[in-house]
């Protein structure tokens, strides 16, 4: 698995494209390996998806807090694009748990 943390500020893949809005990419490669909709890997898979990002949302503005002091004199091009408010509703602030599940 691969984090690219220039693409989740703001920079798309070789810069010519718009920023992906797509909250998730689950490509068909995945899915294969994992045995499909209907697999039991499946279905464990969403738990841990959802169980992770639960668990990531206590701390947004932790997160939030980080982006913001690294990018202040910041030249990296990730940056120059980065909107906080669209990054942290992302994360869905204003729904519950259970609302997000």
């Amino acid at each position: 698995m691969h984090i690219d943390f220039g693409f989740i500020l703001s920079n798309a893949p070789g810069g010519a494209f718009a920023f992906e809005n797509a909250p998730f990419k689950l490509t068909p490669d995945y899915m294969e390996v994992i045995g499909g909709v209907e697999s039991p890997l499946f279905e464990y898979f969403k738990i841990l998806l959802i169980q992770g990002f639960l668990a990531i949302r206590k701390y947004i503005d932790d997160f939030c807090d980080i982006i913001e002091l690294m990018s202040r004199e910041s030249q990296l091009p990730c940056y120059e694009k980065f909107n906080m408010k669209e990054f942290k509703d992302r994360f869905k602030p204003s729904m519950s748990d259970g609302e997000v599940r």
